[in-house]
């Protein structure tokens, strides 16, 4: 009896949030956070925007992202080397 096992390191997609600041005394970014979900990351992303607009009257431009998978195209035989990653959008409700 014959065991294959491997040990793979894979890209995965994860969407951080970031604020871009620039004004005459700053200027810079900073993470806010980091999210699995690209619909959970756009509905935070907005309901701090929101927040901003409303409470600190300010004008903020929120820009969100659409789903996106990796996709690994293997090779042939044992063990199967990756060829190439290929980064493609997805219907997130899928």
């Amino acid at each position: 009896m014959s065991i294959y096992r491997e040990i793979r390191v894979r890209p995965v997609v994860r969407y951080v949030i970031t604020e871009f600041l620039d004004d005459e005394s700053r200027r810079g970014s900073s993470q806010i956070g980091e999210f699995n979900s690209a619909s959970v990351a756009n509905a935070i992303g907005d309901a701090l925007a929101y927040r901003s607009r409303m409470l600190e009257k300010s004008h903020v431009t929120f820009e969100p992202t659409r789903p996106l998978r990796i996709d690994a195209i293997r090779g042939e035989g044992k063990p199967r080397p990756s060829v190439e990653y290929r980064l493609r959008e997805v219907n997130e409700d899928a």
